[in-house]
């Protein structure tokens, strides 16, 4: 099995290569490289729906066929959670991918965060 990691430039310029794993620098809302397989692992959270439906026609374009006819798969990897029903065992993740994303998206210090407790655990608001 060969694989390629797709990500910015500047964060794989200095990534060793190997026989089976090799880096390429990019942008994946311009193109993808082809495919047998594509892994999207907690990725798609970060995006839009518009962003989403972009990198999945990227994924679409190389994936479409090999040099044998075959189609490629896309396998995407990301946690759904049921926000209008409350399981005990499942607050904790919540919470932590909130805080996530919180400290991913929104950055360092300052504004537009906001994370307190309420009757049911904690929420998150980022104003945009």
């Amino acid at each position: 099995m060969k694989c390629t990691v797709l990500d910015l430039q500047h964060v794989v310029a200095n990534m060793p290569q190997t026989e089976n794993l090799s880096f390429v620098g990019g942008d994946m809302f311009q193109s993808i490289p082809y495919a047998d397989a594509i892994l999207l692992k907690l990725v798609m959270h970060n995006w839009s729906d518009k962003d989403c439906v972009k990198i999945l026609q990227r994924c679409r374009e190389a994936s479409t066929y090999n040099d044998e006819g075959r189609k490629g798969k896309v396998l995407i990897i990301d946690m759904v959670l049921n926000r209008d029903k409350n399981e005990v065992d499942m607050i904790e993740v919540e919470l932590f991918f909130d805080v996530l994303m919180m400290v991913l998206l929104a950055g360092g210090g300052g504004g537009g965060r906001e994370l307190r407790k309420n009757g049911k655990g904690y929420s998150l608001s980022l104003a945009s």
